[in-house]
């Protein structure tokens, strides 16, 4: 069923965002970039879940927003500002939910602190 999808899915999410901050799997040394690259679906995939009905769902999605915003807040390169700022603008526009409006305004003021001359 289409919950236990978007469970699956978080699942996997977590996982590969765990593996990914691993530093013995960092080898390349354009990892950042390829990291920082696929932020933008993360967020959307998270954000989609966030306000979800079924609370195991909405439980994970929160856990997952809190660990990409902690990752990115400490990454070392530069961050898609743009991208992610479309993202979170899109996932706004398309879910009317105050979960989903508070999980992006922590995202804004991230970046705002993160990347101010981009904001």
């Amino acid at each position: 069923n289409d919950a236990c999808s978007r469970l699956t899915a978080l699942c996997w999410l977590h996982e590969f965002v765990h593996l990914q901050m691993q530093p013995s799997l960092q080898v390349s040394e354009n990892f950042n970039e390829k990291w920082v690259a696929v932020l933008p679906d993360l967020l959307g995939g998270t954000l989609h879940c966030i306000d979800d009905l079924e609370d195991e769902i909405a439980r994970m999605a929160n856990e997952m927003n809190n660990g990409l915003l902690e990752m990115v807040s400490n990454l070392e390169s530069v961050i898609p500002v743009d991208l992610l700022v479309e993202q979170l603008l899109d996932s706004i526009q398309k879910r009317d939910s105050n979960a989903v409006r508070t999980a992006c305004l922590q995202w804004i003021c991230m970046l705002i602190a993160q990347s101010p001359a981009q904001m």
